[in-house]
């Protein structure tokens, strides 16, 4: 996992568009595989940790704030089995869990291995825009 500045991110075409995203929400192309989702939403006041295997997850918040929790997927116990459909699974939640706060103008990257509990907060609104990577 990776938590920078944007200014510090290491894919230019994903920086580039987390820079100027378009202000409405929905899903946008960005070429060879790479999308985005913008969404608004209220944070929640926890969640169970998911992980991916088709993707590399660089999340962003555009305005508000919210705690992303996280953690290596080794020895975690499946909660939910991997769909590959979604590309999703979800893990219980393991006794120690590290968090960032995701604020405008920083990002988190997030491989295969990490598995990451987002969307945690006290019930504000956010604004976020979730890019996925092909790995």
């Amino acid at each position: 996992m990776i938590y920078d500045t944007l200014d510090n991110l290491p894919y230019e075409s994903v920086k580039k568009f987390l820079l100027n995203p378009p202000r409405e929400t929905g899903r946008y192309e960005l070429g060879s595989g790479i999308y985005a989702n913008i969404d608004e939403y209220c944070t929640k006041p926890d969640g169970f940790p998911e992980a991916h295997k088709k993707y590399i997850d660089v999340q962003a918040m555009l305005k508000g704030i919210e705690r992303l929790d996280f953690a290596c997927i080794d020895g975690l116990l499946v909660k939910d089995e991997y769909d590959p459909e979604r590309d999703i699974m979800f893990f219980h939640k393991p006794e120690i869990l590290n968090s960032v706060y995701l604020t405008p103008g920083k990002f988190v990257l997030l491989e295969p291995r990490d598995a990451h509990a987002p969307q945690i907060g006290n019930g504000g609104r956010v604004k976020k825009i979730v890019v996925k990577i092909p790995v």
